[in-house]
């Protein structure tokens, strides 16, 4: 073939039907057929939809249609090449395609794929538009068989208005149309910067599509095959009035490639009644709908429900800031975006808020109380498929009020009743500079600041940070740093799942001033406190982001964790942690710490871990920890032994260090039983402390690879396979004596059973233990704090570490 002036390649496809879902939730009949007869087949392919017959579409190829083959362009299809039947013949002006075949439909520049960004309707609405319908293939040899990436959305719209266009969009702007990049040998494909979140669908060669008041007119639209929570249909008619309509196509029932979904209930087409919405498409518009809804009272709040068609730009001069907590509608954003705030939308907010999305922030604000970008105080019922991107600066914070500060939602309001946050992302960074001392409580989160006291259940599912957060100047009372959310508390059950911190958490602190300073750092949450009969539920949820403590002085104490800094369960409550992971460096360097000078005899307790910082139990409660990975490096350095006046690291007041990599510091208050259930632990990252002897209560400080000091519970399964590092100095330059440090665990009460250990062991003078026999002094030394190794009969040696993450 490569030595013939035009490639002939001929098509050979069989009637493959897209098969038809007779509803949202049910399938109809698949039918798939197709074989190669000459050089290259196109199997399962279509161009056009014919009429359905016996709950198949039957697919045919249209006039012009073309292929490419590693980015070379077929001419297009004629009639006599089989245009308007099942097989065609392409032809290639080319000697030679090259190899391997990557083949394109409709035709793409090479390594990439085309999504419709424009698609015409058919009068007749049997048929979808020419190249809506994206496929790919792939060979290494002469055989290629086509393969679907769209499905087809069959919209029925019945009503009595002339419609001039559609616009089907992702509400959280996920690109659905335009150009994608695609990996030929999986068909898995990535948006690019020439893609679109929307698909605009013209009613060509008429007026506009006449619809009738009972018998339905179908839209066929071409989607890439996925999962979407929702699309929104805008549907314009000839008289400027617009309607929009709500698809599904979920995890239940996810939109397949070369189906067709059907739904059995038509739109009513219905345009906006503006004197029942309020109607936001320009920034004259949203000041009024803002202006509107601040007017409301708890006896009298405002409950209609604010519309945006259109995106928002924010002029030159600036936003101003409302309180609008008692507006109790809901905000359905559908897609659209505000650009340009300089200030929070909302101070105050009581509203319901659906695809929202909020880009080129740039604000700076001073000693603020709350903040958010969406809102510093927020009281709805939830904020869903909205996003942020841009910049935050907050400075001077001082004096002793608390502070709540998330970039999305500063506080979530007490007695705010059932609030769900869900697949929303922010990808706006966070920077907090401290100019003052005080004993202020600050707590800070990408997502939200804080959350205490809600009535009835927050969820947090599907949410996902790219924002960083940085902190400068001295630093002052209680700080809480989270990638998700700084602080949840009191009598909130929580359930969090499937959220992803992907952000750098940097803290720095560069006060010396003595002021009281507890700082809780969490990848997730920074600190949590689940009390009374309350439930706490963390699924599926994943730290992706460096979080690192960077400081030349520390006072009081430090909580920090890859997943949570400091996790406070008490009462009967039930919590559980599963399916966590931690994949990012967590980096603790300390050069000075010093106990507080309250004169309360309480020490400087440094509890740094890849997973969970601190674990504080009392009470009764049920406690689960499973299925968890820390695959990173966690790191702690520092401690040179500050002295202030009067004040040194000894004795009861003495600086404490905890490190391990799933839990550095477990606690119990009181002598009641809780429920635990540790299993499934995992560490493949390396665990390196390296600090030195006068800056610590060498006795009462604890390290491990897996756990720095575990009180009581028994844990299965458990299996290390990084390093484990300890160098540890003192004064007289020698080496520490290690008395709290072991592989699995520095503790001398934890107990471990069906458990492995591996890696490499360094302790002090930098001699690393490697084929060491279980039985070996110096190993069983180092395995447990401490402790005989006959009594752990159940815990082996590995041999082989797991394929690297």
């Amino acid at each position: 073939m490569k030595n013939l002036a035009k490639i002939f390649m001929a098509v050979a496809v069989a009637m493959f039907a897209f098969s038809c879902v007779n509803d949202a939730t049910e399938d109809a009949a698949v039918k798939v057929g197709g074989k190669t007869t000459l050089t290259l087949s196109l199997d399962d392919t279509r161009t056009e939809l014919g009429e359905k017959a016996n709950g198949i579409y039957p697919v045919t190829w249209s006039v012009e249609d073309q292929i490419s083959v590693n980015g070379i362009d077929s001419e297009g299809l004629t009639f006599a090449d089989g245009a308007g039947t099942a097989n065609a013949v392409f032809t290639f002006n080319t000697e030679d395609l090259g190899s391997p075949l990557c083949v394109a439909y409709p035709a793409a520049d090479e390594g990439y794929v085309v999504f419709a960004e424009e698609q015409i309707h058919n009068n007749s609405g049997t048929t979808f538009d020419v190249g809506a319908a994206t496929m790919y293939g792939y060979s290494n040899g002469g055989r290629v068989k086509l393969n679907h990436l769209t499905g087809v959305l069959k919209i029925g719209v019945v009503g009595t208005a002339t419609l001039k266009s559609a616009t089907i969009s992702t509400i959280d702007r996920a690109p659905i149309a335009g150009a994608f990049a695609i990996d030929f040998t999986t068909g898995k494909v990535t948006p690019t910067e020439n893609s679109t979140h929307s698909i605009v669908y013209q009613f060509a060669g008429f007026d506009g599509l006449y619809l009738d008041e009972t018998e339905p007119t179908y839209l066929h639209i071409a989607v890439p095959a996925g999962t979407y929570d929702e699309l929104y249909v805008a549907l314009v008619d000839d008289q400027g009035g617009v309607m929009y309509a709500t698809v599904k196509a979920g995890d239940n029932k996810p939109l397949a490639a070369g189906k067709v979904r059907e739904f059995n209930e038509p739109i009513t087409y219905a345009p906006i009644n503006p004197d029942e919405v309020f109607v936001v498409k320009d920034y004259d518009s949203l000041l009024a709908f803002t202006t509107a809804a601040a007017a409301g009272t708890k006896a009298a709040p405002v409950t209609k429900d604010a519309v945006f068609i259109g995106d928002v730009e924010i002029p030159s001069s600036g936003w101003t800031s409302v309180s609008a907590e008692y507006y109790t509608g809901t905000i359905c954003g559908n897609g659209h975006i505000i650009s340009g705030l300089n200030s929070p939308l909302f101070e105050r907010l009581g509203a319901t808020v659906k695809g929202l999305h909020l880009t080129n922030i740039n604000i700076t604000k001073d000693a603020v109380a709350n903040f958010g970008v969406l809102a510093s105080v927020y009281a709805g019922a939830g904020v869903s498929h909205c996003s942020l991107s841009g910049s935050v600066t907050l400075n001077k914070f001082s004096g002793s009020a608390a502070r709540r500060c998330g970039t999305m939602i500063g506080c979530l309001l007490t007695g705010a009743k059932d609030v769900e946050i869900s697949n929303c992302v922010n990808k706006c960074d966070l920077n907090i500079n401290f100019t003052a001392s005080g004993t202020a409580y600050l707590a800070i989160g990408t997502i939200f600041g804080t959350c205490k006291d809600i009535t009835g259940t927050l969820i947090v599912r599907n949410v996902v940070n790219e924002g960083s957060i940085n902190t400068s100047g001295n630093t002052y009372g209680k700080i809480r740093l989270g990638g998700i959310a700084g602080y949840i508390g009191g009598y909130t059950k929580v359930t969090m799942e499937n959220c992803v911190n992907k952000g750098e958490i940097n803290y720095l602190n560069q006060d010396t001033s003595g002021s009281v300073c507890v700082t809780a750092i969490g990848g997730l949450i920074a600190s949590m406190t689940i009390n009374s009969s309350i439930n706490f539920s963390m699924s599926n949820c994943h730290n992706k982001g460096n979080v690192t403590v960077d400081t030349p002085y520390m006072q009081r104490g430090l909580y920090f964790g890859g997943l949570v800094g400091e996790f406070n369960c008490s009462g009967t409550s039930s919590s559980s942690i599963s399916n966590c992971s931690n994949t990012k460096a967590v980096t603790a360097d300390i050069d000075n710490c010093v106990p507080n000078d309250l004169g309360d005899g309480v020490g400087c307790a440094n509890c740094i871990s890849a997973m969970v910082g601190y674990l504080n139990v009392s009470g009764t409660p049920t406690l689960s920890i499973q299925d968890v990975l820390n695959s990173a490096k966690l790191t702690c350095s520092g401690y040179s032994g500050l002295e202030t006046p009067n004040r040194k690291c000894t004795g009861n007041d003495a600086t404490y260090v905890y490190a391990g990599s799933i839990i550095a510091k477990m606690e119990k208050t009181d002598d009641n039983t809780p429920s635990y259930t540790f299993n499934n632990w995992v560490n493949t990252g390396d665990v390196e402390v390296s600090i030195a002897a006068a800056g610590i209560n060498e006795a009462e400080s604890y390290f491990g690879a897996l756990v720095g000091r575990l009180a009581g519970p028994t844990v299965t399964n458990a299996k290390n396979y990084g390093a484990f590092k300890v160098y540890q100095t003192k004064e007289d330059g020698t080496y520490g004596t290690y008395a709290n440090a072991g592989v699995l665990t520095g503790s001398a009460s934890a107990t471990f059973t069906n458990s492995a250990v591996g890696g490499t062991f360094v302790y002090g003078n930098g001699a690393e233990l490697t084929s060491v026999n279980l039985a070996a002094d110096n190993y069983a030394k180092y395995l447990f704090s401490n402790r005989d190794l006959t009594e752990y009969a159940g815990v082996s040696l590995l041999t082989s570490a797991p394929a690297a993450n």
